[in-house]
């Protein structure tokens, strides 16, 4: 599904507002190194499978990716071809957020500033 800038922007200020910063404490300990935060906001049970193979309790709204999973999930995404996402997975810098929000995800990063921003080239938006 495509959205429109303005839409993306939209969504990402809700997602930040309701589903990362009541969460702040836990993702920033989790994310000072070069760990990949996992956040589950309003996840539409159909998905709920994807977020469980990555290691989620089935309960918590945020959760640490074990590295051997992220290299996992790494390479199957290099695999079917998207290589910014496996780029992203693959690096080592701090601030990486990966959000599930209903039927879809996206990649966040946190910049030291207290900024969120999507990974360029990890949307649909036009």
């Amino acid at each position: 599904m495509r959205v429109s800038a303005e839409d993306g922007i939209a969504i990402l200020s809700w997602v930040v507002e309701e589903g990362i910063k009541p969460h702040a404490e836990t993702i920033a300990r989790i994310v000072k190194d070069d760990s990949v935060a996992v956040v589950l906001f309003n996840v539409h049970p159909s998905v709920a499978d994807v977020p469980r193979n990555l290691g989620w309790d089935g309960a918590s709204p945020v959760f640490r990716m074990s590295s051997r999973v992220r290299k996992r999930f790494a390479k199957h995404l290099g695999n079917v071809g998207d290589v910014v996402a496996q780029r992203w997975f693959s690096c080592s810098k701090p601030g990486r957020i990966f959000v599930f929000v209903e039927l879809g995800t996206f990649l966040s990063n946190h910049d030291r500033d207290g900024n969120f921003t999507v990974e360029p080239g990890s949307t649909g938006c036009v």
